[in-house]
């Protein structure tokens, strides 16, 4: 192989790269979330971790990609760099607009959660969901997390 033939396959898969994330992104959903819930900042008591992802499908999934962030009101997700640079903007799903289904009682740490938004399913690792599951479950605060009160006053 010629140094120009090289160059050209270089080229090429670099040019296919944003080629295919811009198909995944449409294909996927994630534009369409990500332009309704646009990125908005976490708060102090925000926890990260990084994951895995499925949208529309389990089989369109995002592998040990994504940073999830979630605070007492939204879900924020992103794709790590460079994959982030791709057509796929930060989104914040607040937590009243994530359906989750009935038969979720107890997220599994590993197993994926189904939940859905805006009629879009999603699969997530059951620990990013499991504070809020537990909250809605009546289990009084999250596992692992002190959330402020909205009726509580700040102290000076």
């Amino acid at each position: 192989m010629s140094g120009t033939d090289f160059a050209i396959v270089m080229f090429l898969c670099f040019a296919i790269i944003p080629v295919v994330f811009l198909i995944l992104s449409h294909i996927s959903g994630w534009r369409r979330l990500a332009r309704r819930y646009p990125s908005c900042d976490s708060t102090e008591l925000a926890r990260t971790r990084f994951g895995s992802i499925a949208i529309r499908s389990p089989w369109m999934r995002y592998n040990n990609c994504i940073r999830y962030t979630t605070d007492e009101r939204c879900l924020h997700i992103r794709l790590i760099p460079p994959f982030g640079l791709f057509f796929h903007p930060p989104m914040s799903i607040p937590w009243e607009r994530i359906e989750l289904p009935e038969s979720v009682r107890r997220p599994a740490r590993v197993s994926w959660t189904p939940i859905q938004v805006d009629g879009v399913a999603i699969w997530l690792p059951g620990i990013v969901v499991a504070d809020e599951i537990s909250l809605r479950a009546g289990h009084g605060e999250p596992a692992g997390a002190n959330f402020p009160d909205d009726n509580t006053p700040e102290v000076a």
